[in-house]
């Protein structure tokens, strides 16, 4: 119904301007020439077909990932224009691949220096996989189950054997599904200049985010081994495809002033956030009757449990900005905004696991809400924000500016004095390693404050050099590092030795030191840091060149380098690295023929120190370290030819784009661990992709107004990853046991049910016609 109105509102335009054009050939009495005013309207619209086919491959969900390729007739491509060459009024529309996922519309009216009217329409998918397996059935929205007969039969199963046949029947005779999820966005937009000096302006935004997507929910169970064995892991999850329903209206209210020596403003934003299924139900496919967990390796024991999504919040934003031009070439701007943010959706219960009775003290029924100590967060966050900058050009060739921005967030939630909590959805605890479940309530807040000083000096049209001094401080509360300080500078030049060249260097330094004691929460390993709160040192160079003038030839070269070393006698991120370089040509000798091809290398890379966990709770020898190097490569290539007739009937082109991605994952130990079992590194695969697409358009226009054309593209797409390439949607085993190739004999190790929710290798192929008019 959306598309079809908006649909309507696009072509109304153009129906009135044909009606009106034939009242006035009906007219028995034209206006003289001399008085009439003769509308300016451009048209141009495109209608095609598409059809996709797939000739290997059956997971090709990457092609299609956001956009849609409907196999039908449709409207590629609408525009307008309707004004008057004496005229301040206008009407602007377009329309993008009407009726189809991925559609988009925008109509703007506009009297030029008054008033401008705008409404927009967004909608894009996200296509996540097909060939998905989910046994489980939606009866409500949020609401999962399977059928209890199939629970029964595993939960009564004398072994294994029987347990792995049960699910795999179920998994067997599932339909595919696909996971896929849609925004659709509205905006209208209103701005009135009331005056020359008054202006006002209206904005309010709707997005809706339906569909499903997958969410992992699960457990572990560790049991301790003899020391140097290791202990044992036993993994369980159920893959659920969680609905999304989610709700955003953004409304902007402004009023502002100016003449030539200023402006102010003032704005007003309200934001609302609804989440229509706000509860994720579903019934434990391995139980039938819940049971209460003895210990962490009997977990996962519920029949049904629930997990709270995002909740309901509001936020209302008052803000003042405003410029003012000083004396001596001088000038001051700043802005002032303090937000409220609300949140108080009401909790859930402690479980939906009616077995767990155990530790619970009087008068708390863990799944009755009504016995919780509060029913709600009663969230309340503020914050404030400012930004304000002085600068001056007194000086013909210096430009000097002083910029000092903070943001403070306030988090006034107060700690709720929950007795205890439901471990997993099977125990109760009111303590973790010790710890009281009311010390993992954290509302932290902070203040964030950065200021600089820029100067740049420009003696000359063809040269330009910048420095600036710059300081970041954090303030915190409950974090462990409770003040950082961060100083550094920033340079550029910008030099054009010739017409036909011009380059720009910039480098960036940063040294982050934290002023204040870490303190480590409690039962934290002592010799782990956040990484972002430890000290920190940043080289960020760059380099832009550019070639070509006025020539046919246009080449451009980009270099840019990031280093972030973190403190590498501590545990935690040890090390960050990006890097990129490219070369971009052009070369267009004329009109009606070019060339354009680019490379571009990318490398992001990880150093971790990492440590295992003895048997005695929160013991570390420093032999069980295993490091790990993260390298992720990118290597992309492009060109592409067009072509235009020397008549302009005729137009040819076409490009070819390619990509080759590689993911290394290296682990080493710089000592012989004490607990081989769980500290030793071991190598992973290479994760490999490469993307290839071929794409041709040729038109040719047989008629002054009309033009007929066609368009293919071909995209083949191969992946390599250990981490789905073997995936199924039953794997019974997921223990690491001391012996390799052995099956531990927990039951629970029959306990991982997933969605098969992934892309893979596939050869994809998209044609098209399309008929486009124009006048």
């Amino acid at each position: 119904m959306t598309t079809a109105l908006l649909g309507l509102v696009l072509l109304t335009p153009a129906v009135v301007a044909q009606s009106q054009d034939a009242s006035k050939d009906s007219s028995k009495l034209p206006n003289a020439p001399s008085a009439r005013v003769e509308p300016v309207i451009k048209f141009d619209v495109e209608f095609g077909a598409e059809a996709r086919f797939f000739s290997s491959g059956d997971r090709w969900t990457k092609f299609v990932q956001y956009r849609d390729i409907p196999e039908n007739f449709t409207v590629n491509s609408l525009h307008f224009s309707i004004g008057g060459e004496n005229s301040r009024w206008s009407l602007v529309g377009s329309a993008l691949d009407a009726g189809q996922l991925d559609q988009r519309y925008r109509l703007a009216l506009e009297k030029f220096g008054r008033s401008r009217t705008s409404f927009r329409y967004i909608s894009w998918p996200n296509y996540i996989s097909r060939g998905v397996t989910s046994p489980y059935a939606e009866t409500v929205p949020g609401v999962f189950s399977i059928p209890t007969p199939i629970r029964s039969a595993f939960e009564a199963a004398p072994d294994d054997p029987t347990r792995i046949g049960i699910i795999n029947d179920l998994v067997a005779n599932t339909q595919f599904s696909s996971l896929k999820t849609r925004r659709q966005r509205f905006s209208f937009d209103q701005d009135f200049h009331l005056t020359d000096h008054w202006f006002v302006n209206v904005n309010v935004m709707h997005e809706r985010r339906t569909g499903h997507r997958p969410i992992g929910l699960g457990a572990y169970a560790r049991t301790a081994g003899p020391v140097g064995a290791g202990a044992t892991w036993t993994v369980f999850q159920d893959e659920l495809p969680e609905r999304v329903d989610y709700r955003t209206t953004d409304f902007r209210a402004s009023v502002g002033y100016e003449n030539n020596r200023g402006m102010i403003r003032l704005d007003y934003t309200g934001s609302w956030f609804r989440n229509e299924v706000v509860n994720l139900i579903w019934t434990n496919p391995f139980e039938v009757t819940p049971r209460e967990a003895t210990s962490g390796g009997t977990r996962w024991r519920f029949a049904t449990d629930q997990l709270y999504t995002n909740p309901d919040n509001h936020a209302n934003t008052i803000s003042v900005t405003g410029r003012l031009k000083l004396p001596a070439e001088s000038f001051f701007s700043a802005l002032l905004a303090y937000s409220m943010r609300r949140q108080n959706a009401p909790f859930d219960p402690y479980t939906l696991n009616t077995a767990v009775v155990t530790g619970v003290p009087p008068g708390v029924v863990p799944t009755d809400a009504s016995t919780l100590p509060q029913r709600s967060l009663n969230g309340e966050v503020n914050t404030t924000t400012g930004d304000a900058v002085l600068g001056t050009r007194h000086w013909k060739t210096v430009l000097l500016t002083a910029h000092y921005r903070a943001f403070n967030l306030n988090n006034e939630d107060v700690v709720i004095n929950f007795p205890g909590v439901v471990n997993m959805g099977s125990f109760w605890v009111s303590s973790i390693d010790g710890a009281p479940v009311t010390a993992f309530q954290a509302p932290s807040s902070y203040l964030r404050q950065q200021a600089s000083i820029e100067a740049v000096w420009r003696p000359t049209k063809r040269f330009q050099w910048r420095v600036a001094p710059t300081w970041e401080a954090w303030n915190r509360s409950f974090r462990q590092v409770a003040r950082l300080n961060e100083w550094g500078f920033e340079t550029g030049f910008i030099a054009e030795p010739a017409k036909w060249v011009n380059a720009r260097l910039n480098y960036r330094y940063g040294d982050r030191i934290p002023e204040s004691t870490y303190i480590p929460a409690q039962n934290e390993f002592a010799n782990l840091r956040v990484f972002d709160q430890d000290h920190r040192i940043t080289n960020n160079p760059s380099l832009i060149l550019n070639f070509g003038g006025k020539g046919p030839w246009l080449v451009s070269a980009t270099y840019s380098y990031l280093s972030q070393a973190h403190d590498q006698n501590l545990f935690g991120l040890s090390k960050y690295l990006r890097g990129a370089a490219g070369v971009d040509v052009n070369y267009a000798p004329d009109d009606r023929w070019g060339v354009v091809a680019y490379y571009n290398h990318e490398r992001i890379g990880y150093h971790y120190r990492s440590i295992a966990k003895e048997n005695d709770p929160f013991a570390f020898d420093p032999s069980d370290e295993w490091d790990r190097n993260t390298s992720d490569k990118v290597d992309s290539f492009g060109v592409g030819f067009n072509a235009l007739s020397r008549d302009q009937k005729w137009q040819f082109s076409t490009n070819y784009d390619f990509s080759l991605a590689n993911q290394r994952i290296t682990t080493t130990n710089p000592l012989d661990p004490l607990f081989p079992i769980d500290a030793t590194g071991h190598p992973f695969p290479d994760v490999k992709s490469n993307f290839h697409e071929v794409s041709v358009d040729t038109s040719y226009a047989f008629r002054p107004n009309w033009k007929a054309g066609a368009r293919y593209t071909f995209s083949p797409y191969r992946l390599e990853d250990f981490a789905t390439d073997n995936l199924t949607p039953y794997m019974p085993v997921q223990s690491a046991t001391g012996d390799p190739g052995t099956v531990d004999t927990q039951t629970n190790a029959v306990r991982f049910l997933v969605l098969n929710s992934r892309y893979a290798s596939a050869d994809s192929h998209m044609m098209g016609v399309y008929i486009r008019y124009s006048f």
